[in-house]
């Protein structure tokens, strides 16, 4: 990670400078957490449209499945975040089941 920075917890945050910062040092929009989670899946499960829109702007795979198939759709559908959903919704697939053989007609 570029100079310890920490993108799955900036995106969490909601923290785009310091995104902005990883990325410029060199950092990888897709990286991917010891459970496969992307900074994508931390930003659409914290609700932060604006970070979601940022890491999409710079590259970020909206169908990273994580070590649970999850993607970060499903976390936007879990949490009822509209916006979130229409913003990812452009890329990924509708169908995408998780391991708890969820879509995202079935998340909560």
């Amino acid at each position: 990670m570029p100079d310890a920075i920490n993108p799955h917890v900036a995106a969490k945050g909601g923290d785009t400078a310091l995104l902005q910062l990883f990325l410029d040092r060199g950092g990888k929009v897709n990286l991917k957490d010891v459970d496969a989670f992307t900074p994508l899946h931390f930003a659409s499960n914290f609700g932060h449209s604006d970070t979601c829109e940022f890491l999409m702007q710079h590259g970020a795979n909206v169908d990273a499945r994580s070590r649970f198939r999850s993607v970060p759709l499903h976390f936007a559908a879990e949490h009822g975040r509209t916006d979130i959903m229409l913003l990812l919704r452009g890329g990924a697939g509708a169908d995408a089941l998780n391991t708890d053989r969820a879509t995202l007609t079935t998340s909560r």
